[in-house]
């Protein structure tokens, strides 16, 4: 699903994120730059996370449909993959 929504191949991003495409971050308040992944997935021991570049004010509406989750930063957690409507997730 994360294949066909970046056009990326998956690669691994340190030992537990599993990431599609990549980007320069360049913080606000620095002259800090970054390589990150554009979206990544990461099994957690306590939930399951993914990873949005983005950020979520132009996602605000889809993750209001996306079912039981929190967000941090740029992440959302899953408790289990359960919790969320797939239809939703793949927009």
């Amino acid at each position: 699903m994360m294949n066909k929504a970046s056009k990326e191949e998956p690669k691994m991003w340190g030992p537990a994120i599993i990431g599609f495409g990549k980007m320069i971050y360049k913080s606000p308040t620095t002259t800090r730059e970054v390589e990150i992944t554009k979206i990544g997935l990461s099994p957690r021991k306590a939930n399951l996370t993914l990873y949005i570049s983005v950020g979520f004010h132009e996602h605000a509406e889809v993750l209001n449909k996306l079912g039981v989750h929190i967000t941090s930063l740029s992440c959302v957690h899953f408790n289990i993959l359960e919790d969320v409507d797939l239809k939703v997730l793949r927009v």
